[in-house]
């Protein structure tokens, strides 16, 4: 009985570790059937894109969450428009984006509740609340 406990066991083991190689051989053979595109590059023709300025209202600044906060800042417009531009053989030049360095975001005075902080919707008041 001994025996057939350490048989199962080395079995058990056996198949653990053979399973273990199956999937890197999977993943090897999906990349070689789809492998990875190359870095994105481009052509900027006659353009000069050296230099960009953004110029706009509310959504060009990242105002998400009826507030204006550093991660909405990330996701604005200027700032993908700048990172296309920045693909090797474009010639985009650095972009620098003015940050207002808060988490929670400034809400304008002139307002309906005049307060700072955006808002988050809670589900267990059923209304939007001030982070």
């Amino acid at each position: 009985m001994k025996n057939l406990k350490n048989y199962l066991f080395a079995l058990l083991t056996l198949v653990f570790i053979t399973a273990c190689d199956e999937d890197e051989k999977l993943i090897q053979e999906q990349l070689d059937q789809n492998p990875l595109p190359p870095p994105q590059t481009g052509d900027a023709g006659e353009l000069d894109l050296s230099k960009y300025v953004s110029i706009g209202n509310s959504i060009a600044a990242g105002y998400q969450d009826r507030a204006l906060y550093t991660n909405a800042q990330v996701n604005a417009f200027p700032t993908y428009l700048a990172t296309q531009m920045q693909i090797s053989g474009i010639g985009g030049g650095e972009f620098n984006q003015p940050d207002i360095n808060s988490a929670n975001g400034y809400s304008s005075p002139g307002g309906p509740t005049g307060i700072l902080g955006r808002y988050e919707l809670s589900l267990s008041l059923l209304r939007p609340v001030i982070l």
